[in-house]
């Protein structure tokens, strides 16, 4: 239980991985889950919030930001196994016919409730307080926290840590948090007592496996620092910019024009939907 707390903490709540495994585990238990993330699942408070000036509801996201991000010096605090901890607590004990385990996306949801099968997310999300860095300077932002980045990836041997760094698909979110995404390379001891003790005799383990990659900077052993997203705007427009990026850039205020990215030496699968497993489904 102390460690499912921990990892509540940690973990940001709009993360498509969490919310697959939450709103999964609220089904089999029987119980609807009418609204994602942090807030209720109420049309009322919606149409409230749609309804303020775009202003005023942009403003809210580096607040979000702040308030979801943990501070830099508890980063050594993050725990992948906690993590795992809470991903199994949202379960009930079982056994079940089928796992799914691998990549988040909406399919995978649907799958698994069809299926009437767990999931558990090889990538979940958690994030710190930045209020230092600016949303287009993508090597200082980078340079900022790669101590940190590196610091998760050495504290979990069993994970890559990707410091994703988007200033067009989330840049009022970086005005207040950096994101790091934690991809699992194996299961990890309690994934694989999970699988050990609540998969059914000769049940079937499917793994979600997706193949997309994206350019990144290697910033240390199994850490990286990567510059943009699936979205918008193109891969190569995060890198080369043009007129497109220029204009927005203007609208938004920037004193820049242009993204100027690290050079990318890596190009491993995308963290969000993330890549295959590098161990053996045990049960």
């Amino acid at each position: 239980m102390r460690q499912r707390l921990r990892a509540a903490r940690y973990l940001v709540d709009f993360d498509s991985g969490v919310n697959v495994a939450r709103t999964l585990g609220r089904f089999l238990r029987g119980k609807d889950n009418r609204g994602l993330s942090v807030g209720p699942g109420s049309r009322r408070l919606a149409d409230l919030a749609s309804s303020l000036p775009m202003r005023a509801r942009r403003a809210t996201f580096p607040v979000m930001g702040v308030a979801q991000g943990i501070p830099l010096d508890q980063a050594h605090r993050i725990s992948a196994d906690d993590i795992s901890e809470w991903v199994a607590g949202q379960y009930a004990r079982g056994p079940y016919p089928v796992v799914v385990v691998g990549s988040p996306s909406g399919a995978v949801v649907h799958l698994a409730a069809a299926l009437r099968a767990p999931y558990l997310p090889q990538t979940t999300l958690v994030a710190v307080r930045d209020l230092q860095t600016h949303p287009d300077d993508p090597v200082g932002a980078m340079e900022a926290l790669a101590p940190t980045t590196r610091l998760v990836a050495r504290r979990n041997p069993e994970v890559a840590v990707y410091h994703m760094h988007d200033p067009a698909q989330d840049r009022p979110m970086l005005e207040g948090m950096a994101y790091l995404r934690l991809k699992r390379r194996t299961l990890g001891r309690t994934l694989e007592r999970f699988l050990a003790e609540r998969l059914a005799p000769g049940g079937t383990i499917l793994v979600v496996e997706s193949t997309c990659t994206w350019r990144s900077r290697a910033v240390g052993e199994r850490a990286y620092f990567q510059f943009g997203c699936f979205g918008g705007v193109s891969e190569e427009e995060y890198h080369d910019s043009g007129a497109r990026i220029a204009d927005y850039l203007a609208r938004e205020g920037s004193p820049w024009r242009r993204w100027e990215p690290p050079e990318p030496d890596a190009r491993p699968r995308v963290p969000r939907n993330s890549g295959a497993l590098e161990a053996r489904c045990r049960a």
